[in-house]
């Protein structure tokens, strides 16, 4: 499921990891050291943190503040 881009309305890739790499760090976060039944949802550090939210979120600010809508071709 795409996320669609605000201002093109267009579903946006670097959004959507972003977004899904939010909501799986939540939800980590949320699950610290919670065991269900055989599967456990470990512990949660800082360095796991960056791995899931670094590259995503940083790609899709590159992106947003690169794809200028002013920008014409010539």
């Amino acid at each position: 499921m795409w996320i669609n881009h605000p201002r093109k309305k267009e579903p946006d890739a670097a959004l959507t990891l972003s977004v899904y790499a939010f909501a799986a760090c939540l939800l980590k976060f949320l699950g610290n050291g919670v065991t269900v039944g055989d599967f456990s949802f470990g512990t949660v550090d800082a360095s796991l943190i960056a791995a899931l939210l670094g590259p995503t979120l940083i790609a899709y600010t590159a992106r947003k503040y690169t794809d200028s809508p002013d920008k014409k071709e010539v």
